[in-house]
């Protein structure tokens, strides 16, 4: 069956996959269009989450619902979301994207660094003494913080803290990270770290960080 052929009304979910880690939302498809379907947008506290070519190049969409006929669960992977407005209400276009695109964004996604510009902690494992740190950048292998250059960090394997509010939601970051590169900028020294496990809530933590930048894009 094709994305067309799901009835308007019917309830699906969106899995939002962002390296190892994702999440799922709830929708109703509202309409038909020539290339695929009309979605409810994703709603947090209120706030509709706009959706870009840009915002979703680092994302991988897969769309599941029940096939009307057999009752089985079916999905799409390779799904392609964008944001439209209609009468005042923000929707979500869906449509699936042809393999020679997708391989295409693929290799771009990899290089993409979400910047995230906050305060945040980075802790010795041995020790647990904490130095304060920034945090510049996020990617689906790593994250990469900033140090003043008199610091030194004894260990590669570090925790790093830091919280950021989104839309009036709390996000508490605890990142298991390995430093891998280090680049001297003067008075500060900005560390490459990859990560060593990914917490469960960084999916929607890069989508709602994402998006919020670039809903105005």
């Amino acid at each position: 069956m094709t994305l067309q052929d799901l009835e308007i009304g019917q309830e699906v979910q969106i899995q939002i996959g962002w390296g190892t880690r994702s999440f799922y939302s709830d929708s109703k498809v509202l309409n038909r269009t020539p290339a695929g379907i009309l979605l409810e947008s994703f709603v947090v506290n209120g706030t509709v989450v706009k959706v870009n070519k840009k915002t979703a190049r680092a994302f991988d969409f897969t769309l599941y619902a029940l096939d009307p006929e057999t009752g089985h669960r079916v999905s799409w992977p390779n799904l392609e979301i964008e944001t439209v407005e209609r009468d005042g209400n923000a929707y979500y276009v869906c449509s699936v994207r042809g393999y020679l695109r997708d391989a295409k964004e693929s290799e771009r996604r990899t290089e993409d660094r979400l910047p995230i510009n906050v305060r945040g902690m980075a802790y010795d494992n041995q020790t647990n003494i904490g130095q304060e740190i920034w945090i510049q950048d996020i990617s689906k292998s790593g994250i990469a913080f900033t140090a003043p250059t008199s610091i030194e960090f004894l260990q590669i394997n570090l925790r790093l803290e830091f919280e950021d509010h989104i839309n009036e939601q709390s996000f508490m970051m605890k990142v298991p990270a390995q430093i891998v590169r280090t680049e001297n900028q003067g008075d500060l020294t900005l560390y490459g770290c990859k990560f060593l496990r990914v917490p469960n809530q960084m999916a929607l933590y890069v989508w709602m960080k994402q998006t919020t930048k670039r809903d105005d894009v």
